[in-house]
């Protein structure tokens, strides 16, 4: 007989789509707070969305880690990406030939999502493997 299909805790759905929310609203403000000449405004509410993250997680110290990682690879790609020229940002910074603040806070947003967020996904990976295999 097969097994009934499992539906998620109403509260982890919750903190999901709680997390995408923040998610999407911390990337709008900086993007649309570079646009606007306000780089500094999204980069406030990026750094206050990864704090809750990394505040509330199970793991804090692994996702801290995890954020300095993903904003040393941005510094570094983006930093090398407008010194090449193929890339000029909207409002670049004190510092023009570097990557933005608004655009690193972009890098520590994408990597709050990997691990708790995006949790869902690595157990819909195993099944896929699973039922490859047989």
């Amino acid at each position: 007989m097969a097994r009934p299909a499992r539906i998620a805790a109403p509260r982890r759905v919750i903190g999901l789509v709680a997390s995408l929310i923040a998610f999407e609203g911390a990337w709008f403000a900086c993007v649309l707070g570079a646009a606007d000449g306000r780089p500094w405004a999204g980069t406030l509410v990026a750094v206050a969305v990864v704090a809750g993250f990394v505040s509330l997680s199970a793991k804090p110290r692994v996702d801290a880690k995890l954020v300095a990682l993903a904003v040393s690879i941005g510094l570094l790609w983006d930093s090398a990406m407008a010194q090449s020229g193929w890339i000029s940002y909207a409002q670049p910074g004190p510092l023009p030939s570097f990557a933005p603040a608004w655009i690193l806070a972009l890098w520590a947003l994408f990597a709050v999502l990997l691990r708790e967020p995006m949790r869902w996904r690595t157990r819909w990976m195993r099944l896929r493997s699973r039922r490859a295999r047989t």
